[in-house]
C-alpha cells in the first residue's frame, strides 16, 4: 500500500494541540502557552485539546481520555496539523486504543518528538500515513533555547512548501 501524504499546512489552517503523555504543569505550562501564542502570531488557528489541562496522577488524563482527545482532532475537518504539546513518558498507553483505519480515513499532519515518537511510528506503519518527527507546541516558545530561525525555516519547508525536500 502506498504511503498517504497529508495536505500541506497553509496560513490560516488549524493546528490541534493535545497531550499524549504527562500532565502540562509549570514551567511547561508557560512554554506551551507561549508556543501556542506564537503559532497564532504565525497566522494559524489553534484548537487546544481537552487533555491539555488534564491531570490523572502522573498522566494528562486516562489513556481513554487521551485517545478520545486525539481522535476528536483526527475527525475534526478543520484540523490540518496535530501537534503534541510536549513530551513525557506515557504516550504508549494509548497505542492499544488507536483506530488506525480512522486515522487513515482522516489524514492529517501528525507531529511530535521524544516520547510521542512511540505514536508516530505505529501510525505510519499501520495507517500508511506519513508522520513527522518534529516540534511540540512548546518548541515555538520564543524563549525555547533549542528552537530558532533555522527551525522555523525548516518547519515551513517541510510542512508548507509545495515540494517537501524529504519526499523528493
Amino acid at each position: 500500500m502506498d504511503m498517504i501524504v497529508p495536505d500541506r499546512l497553509k496560513p490560516g489552517d488549524t493546528i490541534g494541540v493535545f497531550t499524549a503523555s504527562d500532565p502540562i504543569e509549570p514551567p511547561v505550562t508557560q512554554w506551551v502557552e507561549a508556543g501556542i501564542s506564537r503559532l497564532k502570531e504565525m497566522g494559524f488557528k489553534v484548537i487546544e485539546g481537552a487533555t491539555l489541562t488534564k491531570s490523572s496522577y502522573y498522566t494528562a488524563g486516562t489513556p481513554q481520555e487521551r485517545w478520545e482527545d486525539f481522535k476528536s482532532l483526527i475527525t475534526n475537518n478543520e484540523v490540518t496539523l496535530i501537534m503534541t504539546a510536549m513530551g513525557g513518558s506515557n504516550a504508549h498507553q494509548i497505542l492499544e486504543l488507536m483506530d488506525f483505519e480512522l486515522i487513515r480515513a482522516n489524514p492529517k499532519i501528525i507531529m511530535g518528538y521524544s516520547n510521542p515518537t512511540v505514536l508516530l511510528n505505529p501510525i505510519a506503519q499501520m495507517s500508511h500515513l506519513v508522520t513527522f518527527y518534529g516540534f511540540h507546541a512548546a518548541s515555538f516558545d520564543p524563549d525555547w533555547e533549542w528552537f530558532d530561525e533555522y527551525d522555523l525555516e525548516h518547519f515551513e519547508k517541510v510542512l508548507q512548501s509545495p515540494v517537501t525536500p524529504m519526499l523528493i
